[in-house]
């Protein structure tokens, strides 16, 4: 394995510093470091450095992955950061913060001094926001220590969250991007579509085929992937929107409640919304109130937690369905159902297999294959319709107002 030695390469960048770096944790898709410089005047104190190899990182060099992602993430941080086209509309939202990029840097490894390689590389360099813990991670401190977060504020944090989401998946956010169309079209492409498909969608077949008709779900849910049915409306997409995404600063070194929202390398101007982050995220947050029924207090925060979000998001959004297949929200809903299944099949066999309530959390998947179905008829026949009525907690339904 070849040595990495990215002192070299921030000394290069810096001239007259010194640093030291140490991995961070949770890095699945690049190799993610922290540097603390330790000597010299140029440069922060310390920042984040991410270093992209053609390849998934937890996967190695088998399944590829452009580095490509890299400058989707760079476009959008900067799209965010003051002066870009996205910056005033931040002040309609709740405070939140984003890294700011301080570089991006790509090319051979050796031409970057991170080694002798002649593999290619992309490596940018954020701001330091400190020690970080995703949103579950800190409903989890609450519910252990309450003088961390109070209910109500956990309640808050998914009322801004959901808000800031919502602003997010805006029309008007993908007008302004568009604004710029070499940035619009830059942000358009589908970099991610191949390891999507490989992950997240291909394994639903044998993840579900001891249930009836599971080839029949299987086939709706490809085609909703690969071919869908319906014309969806465009929306900056973080394309991979999972608890992850949404960090706070650890409760350990002091308490702030401004979320931070990281990781854009699988963003698209022109993705989903709530029928792709929003679904994809509240499969993530079910599987997590399903895992914690047995303690009372933390299945109560989450569920507090998503309720506020999905409600701040349907008050933001203003998402109207009407019972007619025919109706373009209607179809985002069902849209919206079937990541939701695919996602919590998958969740529950990649990360809640040794769970208690795995099985419970794939039976729940199934049934939102079963109501989303093979096409937006099926999903407004009366059946169909008196049956979304047993949706547990009223998730997905409470994004929407129903006319």
């Amino acid at each position: 394995m070849t040595e990495l030695n990215y002192s070299r390469y921030l000394e290069s960048v810096y001239p007259g510093t010194t640093w030291e770096t140490k991995r961070l944790t949770g890095g699945v898709v690049n190799s993610t470091h922290r540097a603390t410089k330790l000597s010299g005047d140029t440069g922060p104190a310390s920042l984040v450095l991410k270093h992209a190899h053609p390849y998934v990182e937890s996967a190695g060099p088998g399944l590829q992955f452009s580095t490509q992602r890299q400058a989707v993430e760079a476009a959008i941080l900067r799209l965010w950061d003051q002066g870009g086209l996205l910056f005033d509309s931040r002040q309609s939202a709740p405070a939140w913060n984003t890294p700011h990029l301080l570089r991006h840097d790509c090319g051979k490894e050796s031409d970057l001094k991170i080694s002798d390689s002649e593999d290619e590389a992309s490596v940018l360099l954020l701001s330091d926001l400190g020690r970080l813990v995703n949103i579950v991670e800190f409903i989890k401190a609450a519910a252990k220590d309450s003088s961390i977060a109070t209910a109500d504020q956990i309640s808050k944090l998914g009322h801004d969250t959901g808000s800031i989401m919502a602003l997010v998946h805006s029309p008007a956010t993908e007008r302004r991007i568009q604004e710029d169309p070499e940035v619009y079209k830059s942000l358009s492409a589908a970099v991610s579509k191949s390891i999507v498909w490989q992950f997240a969608v291909a394994p639903i077949k044998d993840r579900i085929n001891d249930y009836p008709n599971s080839e029949k779900l299987y086939d709706a849910t490809v085609e909703e992937y690969e071919n869908p049915k319906y014309t969806y409306r465009p929306a900056l997409s973080f394309g991979d929107f999972h608890p992850g995404s949404i960090l706070l600063a650890d409760p350990s070194a002091g308490v702030n409640l401004t979320p931070v929202l990281v990781d854009w390398e699988f963003g698209r101007a022109n993705g989903r919304g709530v029928n792709g982050d929003i679904a994809q995220f509240l499969s993530s947050m079910r599987c997590e109130i399903t895992d914690a029924k047995d303690d009372a207090t933390l299945y109560e925060l989450l569920l507090l937690y998503v309720k506020s979000f999905c409600s701040a998001y349907r008050e933001v959004a203003q998402l109207r369905v009407k019972k007619d297949p025919l109706d373009s929200n209607l179809q985002h809903l069902r849209s919206a159902f079937s990541l939701h299944g695919r996602e919590d099949i998958n969740l529950a066999h990649d990360l809640y297999h040794a769970s208690s309530r795995s099985k419970e959390m794939i039976a729940t998947g199934v049934w939102y294959l079963e109501r989303a179905g093979d096409s937006a008829d099926h999903f407004a026949s009366d059946t169909n319709w008196e049956e979304l009525k047993k949706e547990e907690h009223g998730l997905l339904q409470s994004l929407f107002i129903f006319e």
